[in-house]
């Protein structure tokens, strides 16, 4: 080994040899087996898809030739039977030795290099940047025009730039090395089963191609508005009951609204969450639910079989509006993304006219004191009419809601 734990190629070429050299006699020898048998089904099946889709022969022909090509189908698959065990025994032994030899002669030693490549690329980067900065200092120190200096800091932040550039390509390449050696087993059970992995091996490259490609920066900047809003939330309900003694979310709270407030409710989403425990809650007491679901939305939830009516629609939008046009009043009780998205959506169209339902916010605990702030702002800036306000009813309790849902729906 060169410069202690790192590999050059050639040496990572000598330590895969003796695997490339006994795994390669098998797959030889399952080759010659597969010549007429395996190999030839799949070429007359592809043939006969082939004829089967060729518009230019006729009825006539395309039976011909079917015929034809199922006579050498059926003597290949002979051969394929005959020689099943024998191929079935090699790919055994050639696993056997993969599963044995493999990480110990070959993956463990480049995974050991890689580790130590990337120790000596951050070492050579820090040396680098200490070069520079050395150099950077001792150009400023023999200048005193504030243009020379601007443009020296200029060259060396660029300097700096392309540096932490290089470390990159180079942490990249060491990566590529470490996947493609483990991708390499695979590889060579690819060829052995023709393309027929276990579960347990799906898994594995998955989950390796999931850390290969994972990039930390792109996860943040994709979901990093998500984790804080989660944070925030978690904070939130493990804070208020501390501060306050209440607890910011219990199901009694929200049961307690919708349980008396109506005896039919619409359930925005599926079993999971406040809503699954909203709609326990009224059934449990005799009320009706309807759930109303996009049917994109049954590969993330599903929704709860035991609703009275599931209506489902197309797009979130169309679950929206079957929502405004069916609900008596819309009570608005903590929540997330998709609660926000449905309170400013109801509070625009009763701003325009085109909702005159009532709307209680359901401020447990000061969950939407935020909020409200945030349109007392908007309204002191001339962005939203103070109108807005009464548009909608603040409750503190259950009880409040309560009495806020009957006595609006009463007018």
């Amino acid at each position: 080994m060169a410069n202690g734990a790192i590999l050059t190629a050639e040496q990572e070429r000598k330590l895969r040899q003796p695997i490339d050299e006994y795994v390669g006699k098998i797959q030889k020898e399952i080759d010659e087996l597969r010549e007429h048998g395996t190999a030839e089904v799949i070429e007359y099946q592809n043939l006969i898809a082939n004829v089967k889709r060729d518009k230019t022969l006729s009825k006539g022909e395309k039976e011909s030739e079917i015929k034809e090509f199922e006579a050498k189908l059926s003597q290949a698959k002979a051969v394929e039977a005959q020689n099943k065990d024998k191929v079935a025994k090699l790919i055994s032994d050639a696993e056997s030795y993969l599963k044995e030899n493999f990480e110990k002669l070959y993956y463990n030693a480049v995974k050991e290099s890689c580790e130590a490549e990337k120790a000596k690329a951050l070492e050579d980067h820090k040396q680098r940047l200490a070069q520079l900065e050395k150099e950077h200092k001792e150009a400023l120190a023999g200048m005193s025009d504030q243009v020379e200096i601007k443009e020296e800091n200029y060259v060396h932040k660029n300097r700096i730039s392309n540096e932490k550039l290089e470390l990159e390509k180079e942490k990249q390449r060491i990566k590529d090395r470490k996947h493609d050696a483990f991708t390499y087993k695979y590889h060579l059970i690819d060829l052995l089963r023709l393309s027929e992995f276990t579960f347990a091996e799906e898994v594995a490259q998955k989950w390796e191609n999931y850390k290969y490609t994972f990039n930390r920066r792109s996860f943040l900047l994709q979901n990093g508005l998500y984790i804080a809003i989660i944070l925030i939330f978690v904070a939130l309900c493990v804070i208020t009951p501390i501060k306050k003694g209440t607890p910011l979310l219990t199901y009694n709270n929200v049961l307690n609204i919708l349980q008396q407030a109506s005896p039919r409710m619409f359930l925005a989403l599926g079993v999971a969450g406040l809503m699954g425990a909203c709609a326990n809650g009224v059934l449990e007491n005799g009320g009706e639910v309807t759930g109303v679901v996009p049917t994109f939305m049954n590969k993330f939830e599903p929704i709860k079989s035991e609703c009275t009516e599931i209506v489902r629609t197309e797009t979130m939008s169309l679950r929206k509006e079957v929502m405004e046009e069916n609900a008596d009043a819309f009570v608005i009780a903590p929540g997330g993304i998709g609660t926000f998205d449905e309170f400013f959506q109801i509070l625009t169209l009763t701003e325009l006219g085109r909702s005159a339902k009532p709307i209680i916010v359901y401020n447990v605990s000061g969950f939407y004191d935020d909020t409200i702030a945030i349109i007392d702002k908007l309204i002191g800036m001339g962005f939203i009419r103070e109108s807005v306000k009464s548009l909608f009813s603040v409750c503190k309790t259950p009880e409040e809601v309560l009495n806020a849902v009957e006595w609006l729906t009463s007018q």
